[in-house]
């Protein structure tokens, strides 16, 4: 029996509601784990959010389970836990807060003339 290839899960995490529950959405596979880092570096999420990577052996035995999911926050480094509730709350707080800032500081610019294209998204 050859080898049995492996493939690198790639979840997404966040909190959703109220009332708030954790979401989990599986939206990339990647054939290496290089791959799948690649792809987190790439990916512009939400801040409160994080990533999972996991190794699952394809068309290997029914017994064989997947490996430890590790855990990435949204810029790609490497996390121990994902966030609590609490820390992603304020986390998107603070995103809303700056957002609302540019787009009233764009308003004013267009009011008075001046730019007239809206704020780019935050990195």
């Amino acid at each position: 029996m050859g080898r049995t290839q492996t493939v690198w899960i790639v979840s997404h995490f966040e909190f959703l509601g109220p009332p708030y529950w954790l979401d989990e959405l599986v939206g990339y596979v990647a054939s290496t784990k290089s791959g799948a880092l690649r792809y987190l570096k790439t990916v512009r999420v939400d801040p409160g959010t994080w990533w999972g990577i996991q190794p699952c052996p394809v068309d290997g035995p029914t017994e064989t389970s997947p490996g430890r999911q590790m855990l990435y926050s949204r810029n790609g480094k490497r996390m121990k836990g994902g966030y609590t509730l609490k820390q992603a709350l304020n986390l998107s707080r603070e995103l809303r807060a700056r957002n609302a800032a540019r787009i009233r500081a764009w308003r004013r610019a267009k009011k008075k003339g001046g730019t007239k294209s809206p704020p780019s998204r935050p990195s």
